[in-house]
């Protein structure tokens, strides 16, 4: 017999994540429910530090190889933890 949560669990969508799925920066995060129950006060969807991390020093990647459009920080400034990601960068 399978409980209501493990099924809920089971048949998450990358479009579950409200902060995430609508995030332009998401192709380049890793989004994890685990860190974000952790960094959320138990809120398994919304957005978690590392993966705003990961987007951001991909972003970062991007914009040093001359392939992105906007400046750095304005990029940045879109991610859903823009304070902790621009702290990546120092």
């Amino acid at each position: 017999c399978e409980s209501p949560e493990l099924g809920r669990l089971r048949d998450m969508k990358f479009s579950d994540f409200p902060v995430c799925s609508t995030c332009e920066h998401s192709s380049y995060c890793g989004v994890c429910a685990g860190l974000s129950v952790i960094e959320n006060d138990g809120d398994l969807f919304g957005p978690n530090t590392t993966g705003c991390r990961t987007a951001a020093a991909m972003v970062a990647a991007w914009v040093v190889q001359g392939k992105a459009a906007r400046p750095l920080k304005e990029l940045l400034r879109e991610l859903p933890r823009y304070g902790e990601a621009l702290a990546v960068l120092g």
